[in-house]
């Protein structure tokens, strides 16, 4: 499987925020996982995510989510996004977010089409495409601490893109380091 420039771009930058952040403190950041599903594409995703305590409210995070294929279509997401963090006892934690994404969708025609149809279609069908948006995100998650190391939630977004807006709805779990 080939992958685009920019999604190795994407992904050494998110390996460097890994080691950028791990290398700078203990007790400040968290690395964690995500199944997720978008309205948009209608399919499930999943993610990987960093998270850095830029102090004891504030939460920045980058994201990297693939959602899988479906009817030809394919598409992933990086976002950007500063969390507020609200304390409900100690072991609750509620946030909204606000960010910015970089989305990239893939289409391949032919796989689109039935494969009992494609011997009907020739060269026609073979066609593929894929454009990169750029938008922002608002949302809200909540948190619960199951350790002090490990916790689980639920988050909802809106991603404001041209031409593929769609609201994203995970659960994940993340180690804090």
């Amino acid at each position: 499987m080939k992958m685009s420039i920019l999604k190795r771009v994407l992904v050494g930058g998110l390996l460097l925020t890994i080691s950028a952040v791990s290398a700078y403190g203990q007790g400040k950041f968290a690395v964690g996982i995500n199944g997720l599903y978008g309205t948009q594409i209608k399919s499930f995703a999943v993610g990987a995510k960093v998270q850095y305590d830029i102090t004891s409210h504030f939460r920045a995070e980058d994201a990297f989510n693939y959602f899988f294929k479906k009817d030809g279509v394919s598409m992933w997401e990086n976002n950007v996004n500063v969390h507020y963090l609200f304390y409900l006892g100690e072991k609750f934690r509620i946030y909204p977010l606000a960010g910015f994404t970089i989305v990239g969708t893939k289409i391949d025609t032919k796989s689109a089409v039935p494969a009992e149809l494609q011997q009907y279609i020739g060269d026609a069908g073979k066609s593929s495409g894929s454009k990169t948006y750029f938008g922002g995100n608002v949302g809200a998650g909540i948190e619960y601490l199951i350790t002090p190391h490990l916790a689980v939630g639920v988050e909802g977004k809106y991603s404001i893109v041209k031409d593929v807006d769609q609201a994203v709805f995970g659960l994940g779990v993340t180690y804090k380091f």
